[in-house]
């Protein structure tokens, strides 16, 4: 189906900007685009992950994430370093630590076990 065309402002024979994400962030723009970047990235590593387990595990088998997934505990690591980092940013920023440096601060906090070591995760 073709869309009209926008209709005209009044009188001023110009079309109005449509509504969006135009506006530009400022100093946050490079943080909210490193942010964005590590959401990208994770659901990647989720996707593998899934591919591997498939989305209902067998909590009794043993899938040895850290072969079966190239450069996982790597990866993971360095996600979480990346976390920490926009989350330290945020605040900086924000000049206090906030609660909005809590949803990395989770995604990060998930990410600290896999870079010690992949057996905590797994079943016992």
């Amino acid at each position: 189906m073709r869309r009209k065309p926008l209709p005209p402002l009044s009188g001023s024979g110009e079309r109005p900007i449509p509504c969006g994400w135009n506006a530009l962030p400022g100093v946050w723009s490079e943080l909210l685009q490193r942010v964005d970047d590590q959401y990208y990235s994770l659901a990647s590593l989720y996707r593998q992950i899934i591919m591997v387990t498939s989305s209902d595990p067998d909590t009794l088998r043993d899938y040895n994430l850290d072969k079966q997934i190239d450069n996982l505990i790597p990866n993971c690591t360095a996600y979480s370093q990346a976390l920490y980092e926009c989350a330290d940013e945020f605040d900086r920023l924000n000049g206090a630590k906030a609660s909005q440096s809590k949803p990395s601060g989770g995604w990060r906090i998930s990410c600290r076990p896999l870079r010690r070591s992949p057996k905590p995760l797994l079943p016992a």
